[in-house]
């Protein structure tokens, strides 16, 4: 019997199954007038199992392209997280932290915290890059902006961040994680609560600080100056202390007269000084401990609207 150019013997033949004569007026048929097709029943039953398979197929194709994606991924944040902090031992072991991942009490932690904090599904880390050493670092392949969470005390250690983080006006936020990679700018502003700043912090970009003043300890400054110095830091805009002013042998009674030096200290001197002085006297161990003296407090508020002066003047 002859192939026909379709492959075919250009002959179709159906097994009789008792079956009824399609005509082209039949509704769930083909219109092939003349062909015996199985019943309606067992058509339907037939045609139900094909759509199943058919389903089963394209989800089986649809999982080997997702399991594709996610091993890229898995490459390039290896990748980018060897890339910049190149001494820490990668692993093999990268957990995927997507909604069909195997739960797991610290993935299921990390995918709380974000869900607390409002991100939607698409915004969500992707994965949990584990270390030889048992270190684990958040991949985070986007900008992350979390602004004004009031109930944020502490971010995830091994947050890596490739693009901005930004978390101005988180009032309660007292530390930065452990092992924070930003890889452009991070913004702390207005976050009075702050008051850690980490030895393995880095930012590729630069840190924007305004009204942030890091529990008003020298030595978070004097910190994030060294990190500064040593590159693990870019610049550092709106801090209320010039770094250029502080060196090894700056104590925290130096606080303050550096402080009102600069226009962003001098300028939080001047509409927080009341607050500040009452503070200084009401607590023995206080960080403006210096401020209970009446003369002392007297003469960095004339430092401090000198400054303001000389900032107005100059622009």
């Amino acid at each position: 019997m002859s192939i026909n150019e379709q492959g075919g013997t250009g002959k179709i033949l159906y097994p009789d199954f008792g079956g009824e004569r399609a005509t082209p007026s039949s509704a769930d048929q083909p219109h092939t007038e003349g062909r015996v097709l199985p019943s309606g029943n067992l058509f339907k039953s037939l045609h139900a199992r094909n759509t199943a398979a058919q389903r089963r197929a394209a989800q089986e194709l649809d999982a080997a392209r997702t399991e594709q994606c996610v091993i890229n991924y898995q490459l390039i944040a290896r990748d980018q997280i060897s890339h910049h902090i190149p001494q820490a031992y990668l692993g093999d072991n990268v957990v995927s932290l997507s909604a069909r991942a195997t739960p797991q009490p610290l993935l299921n932690d990390v995918r709380s915290f974000f869900h607390m904090l409002g991100l939607k599904e698409d915004r969500m880390p992707q994965h949990l890059v584990r270390m030889e050493d048992r270190v684990e670092y958040i991949y985070f392949d986007q900008n992350l902006n979390i602004h004004e969470q009031e109930l944020l005390s502490t971010l995830p250690d091994g947050l890596f961040v490739t693009k901005s983080l930004r978390l101005p006006d988180c009032h309660n936020l007292k530390a930065l994680p452990k092992r924070l990679f930003v890889g452009m700018n991070l913004d702390i502003s207005g976050n009075m609560s702050l008051a850690h700043i980490p030895r393995d912090l880095q930012v590729v970009g630069n840190v924007l600080m305004h009204n942030t003043f890091l529990n008003f300890d020298i030595e978070q400054f004097k910190r994030l100056k060294l990190l500064c110095d040593e590159g693990s830091v870019g610049r550092v805009f709106y801090s209320p202390i010039l770094f250029e002013q502080m060196n090894d042998a700056t104590s925290q009674d130096d606080f303050w007269s550096l402080a009102v030096q600069s226009f962003y200290g001098a300028e939080y001197f001047v509409h927080r000084g009341e607050s500040l002085q009452r503070g200084a006297r009401n607590k023995v161990e206080s960080p403006h401990a210096m401020l209970r003296d009446d003369e002392t407090f007297e003469r960095l508020m004339r430092e401090a609207n000198a400054t303001l002066r000389r900032s107005s003047l100059s622009k």
